[in-house]
């Protein structure tokens, strides 16, 4: 057994009554030596809670847990052994940062002296899910995430991922002509072009080869396939083509793969970290949140969860034209953010795309059919995971271990617009435009107010109640008393899924590029206008004075900087509030873009949500006379649904 760690202060071997942390008898000469330094290193004891064990020549001892009558328990089992590392990493059974307690659970009598406490400042504290069989453990900061089991480096993007064509340049020219679209004949000519030219040997013949090896190269990848959606419109059957590949067969891809294998994490984690006084609680990845641990905890406990993030927004399909659609990118929440946000193995994959349809549009029936081919199609790429997410599925892993898996859409991220297209809300006219929560339409602007959440159970409750009523007019005034359509949800073939859970805050779309930059941002242009040329001169001036910073992307938001001494309190009071409301709001999306939260940056969020909540509130008001402006719009109001996403699901 290595030496024990020099940064735990020695104890003595005299009957004394063991804590949560070092303790030293007073009186006996043992003790003075012990304060002076002068026992050996063969006397030195190693305290743990439940546990007292004494280092000898390199073998673990029996020890003692003294008491007040002198009375001794056996140590932990699990401390024996020579392979216990005690430079990284001390194993809790019981939560010591909470209380002490000995080891048959109670607490220490009255009257016991106070010990220093066992851990440094910054230790961090991992508290593994219950079904992982794992023992919490607490490690020293420059310890985590370091030595034996740490997760090996982020694979790096393969540096020849032509390798599947017999050279490079075949890559490159088979790639521009896919992306230029070039005719069969545009195709042979430029081949025909390229083997003019000898400097670097051009394997290709024709477009036939170039065919064949882009056929090879699918072999590698979950293949597309290509279905027909059918949905009725006005007594009618419309078809549309849906291209997807199979969720499931995607994921097990990656579990298969050696180099992104060993980056999955399977069990939910509780991470906190000592401040000196107590454990603070942390949240990052998504298996650090609240959802992942409840998900967890429902399942078999021999079985691992399997959490899918799925981006749907709507997007041109050509780089020219009108025809627009909706692609479905797909990433897996078990894997680091950096890695499933990123470009190379194990980012995010299109698995699906969802054609528009235009042709019915401004009909009265249109928008209802419009959610009822979005979900229709939805449901056809869902359709893998329905199944499994009731009975699970085993994969042989990387590792060769076979593992069982119960896969959950944990994340939907998405633009208003899609987010009311996958909740089946009636979006921006309707009483409740929130797919989260039942705010009504006229309180959208308070995001302080907490109202009832919206969920599947309810909502499906509802829709069977609507379908029910003998009228039409009954049917639609029940379906509006939640702003419901009446389409089934292609959520609801997933167990343990509930879409209002699911869909989670933006900040791109919500914040940047909504309520600052379609907001926000307006209405002070508007006051700078009022004031004149001059003024909009000074504010150009001060933005062009304003160092380059690296990674600066919203520059608009250093209007505060810019404009600070623009507006006059007393002479221009909305201009200036507004510049006020424009600094809180960047100090509330600061919180909002930070990439670590801990229980006190949450509630630090919270209150600057509050301030620039009532900052708002103040400029509404006073120019409700002089601007018709409607501040009652979904984006601003989904801001308070922000933490509690982060506490569920991880950092947005």
């Amino acid at each position: 057994m290595p030496d024990l760690d020099p940064r735990c202060p020695p104890i003595c071997n005299d009957p004394v009554i063991i804590v949560a942390g070092p303790f030293i008898a007073k009186g006996s000469e043992r003790t003075k030596r012990l304060a002076r330094g002068a026992l050996k290193k063969e006397e030195r004891i190693w305290s743990l809670p439940g546990s007292f064990v004494k280092a000898h020549q390199g073998s673990v001892f029996a020890g003692v847990h003294p008491s007040v009558s002198g009375s001794t328990s056996p140590i932990d089992n699990r401390l024996e052994g020579d392979d216990f590392d005690f430079d990284n990493q001390i194993d809790y059974q019981h939560d010591a940062d909470v209380g002490w307690t000995d080891s048959d659970g109670d607490p220490p009598p009255s009257g016991t002296t106070s010990p220093a406490p066992l851990h440094e400042i910054d230790d961090i504290k991992v508290e593994y899910h219950p079904s992982s069989g794992i023992p919490t453990k607490v490690y020293h900061f420059e310890d985590y995430g370091s030595g034996p089991g740490a997760p090996p480096p982020v694979p790096e993007a393969d540096p020849m991922p032509w390798q599947l064509f017999r050279t490079r340049i075949d890559f490159e020219v088979a790639e521009l002509a896919h992306d230029a679209g070039l005719s069969h004949e545009q195709l042979d000519r430029l081949i025909h072009l390229i083997h003019r030219s000898r400097m670097e040997l051009f394997t290709l013949k024709n477009r036939k080869d170039v065919r064949d090896t882009w056929d090879a190269a699918l072999f590698k990848m979950t293949p597309f396939t290509k279905e027909e959606v059918t949905v009725s419109f006005c007594g009618v059957d419309q078809t549309f083509p849906l291209f997807h590949r199979s969720l499931w067969d995607w994921v097990t891809d990656l579990l298969q793969d050696p180099q992104v294998g060993p980056h999955f994490v399977f069990d939910a984690q509780r991470l906190s970290k000592f401040n000196g006084e107590k454990f603070v609680r942390f949240i990052h990845e998504p298996w650090t949140a609240n959802a992942f641990w409840e998900y967890q905890s429902k399942i078999p406990p021999d079985a691992k969860p399997l959490a899918f993030i799925l981006y749907a927004d709507k997007a041109k399909l050509l780089s020219f034209g009108c025809v627009k659609g909706y692609p479905v990118v797909a990433r897996c929440a078990n894997l680091p953010i950096v890695i499933c946000n990123g470009e190379g193995l194990g980012g995010g994959r299109v698995v699906g795309q969802v054609k528009e349809d235009k042709q019915h549009s401004g009909k009265p029936a249109f928008v209802n059919f419009k959610n009822a081919v979005w979900h229709t199609s939805f449901l056809k790429i869902l359709g893998c995971l329905g199944p499994l997410s009731r009975f699970g599925s085993a994969i042989k892993c990387w590792d060769g271990v076979i593992r069982a898996f119960y896969p959950i859409v944990l994340i939907l991220s998405a633009d208003y617009e899609e987010q009311a297209v996958m909740a089946l809300i009636c979006g921006l006219m309707g009483k409740f435009p929130c797919p989260v929560c039942l705010v009504p339409c006229d309180e959208l602007s308070n995001t302080l107010k907490v109202f009832p959440l919206c969920t599947c159970t309810g909502t499906k409750a509802l829709l069977a109640r609507a379908r029910e009523s003998s009228t039409l007019e009954a049917r639609e005034q029940i379906l509006s008393s939640q702003s419901l359509r009446d389409v089934d949800s292609s959520f609801g073939i997933l167990e343990h899924t509930d879409v209002h859970r699911a869909l989670s805050h933006d900040k791109l779309h919500f914040n940047d590029e909504g309520l600052f930059s379609d907001h926000m941002w307006p209405e002070l242009q508007k006051w700078v206008e009022r004031l004149g040329r001059q003024a909009a001169v000074q504010i150009d001036t001060f933005f062009q004075s304003i160092p380059r910073w690296r990674n600066l992307n919203h520059f608009n938001q250093l209007i505060v900087f810019a404009a600070h001494n623009v507006f006059d309190r007393d002479t221009d009071p909305e201009a200036y509030l507004m510049l006020c409301c424009i600094r809180s709001y960047m100090e509330f999306n600061m919180y909002a873009s930070l990439e670590v939260h801990t229980e006190d940056t949450i509630n630090n969020g919270r209150e600057a949500l509050s301030k620039f909540t009532g900052l708002m509130d103040k400029y509404i008001e006073d120019t409700a006379e002089m601007s018709e402006k409607s501040w009652n719009f979904p984006k601003k109001h989904l801001s308070a649904h922000l933490f509690d996403d982060i506490e569920a699901k991880g950092v947005s």
